[in-house]
């Protein structure tokens, strides 16, 4: 987000609901994916809370779409050949 700002662009963040709800039914799921899918869930309201009250411009995605209009129409498109070349790269 700081990386965003110090170059004027939006940064966008997005949440599920349950990366909330510390109480959510428990999916019955292979050790990794369930530490992955549940670490930190008791602690990201909190987190969210504090970087809510950071001194940021805080705005919406259709608020913000003007600029990824215009960051779309400024980008050359990528042909499939420079994604491959980037790939082998």
């Amino acid at each position: 987000m700081r990386q965003a700002a110090d170059a004027g662009r939006p940064a966008v963040l997005y949440f599920h609901p349950w990366e909330f709800d510390p109480d959510m039914p428990r999916l019955p799921l292979s050790w990794l994916s369930r530490w992955r899918t549940y670490v930190g869930v008791r602690r990201a309201r909190g987190k969210l809370g504090r970087l809510l009250q950071t001194p940021a411009r805080w705005s919406t995605i259709e608020a913000e779409l003007g600029f990824f209009h215009r960051l779309a129409d400024e980008t050359p498109p990528l042909s499939l050949e420079d994604v491959g070349r980037r790939k082998a790269a």
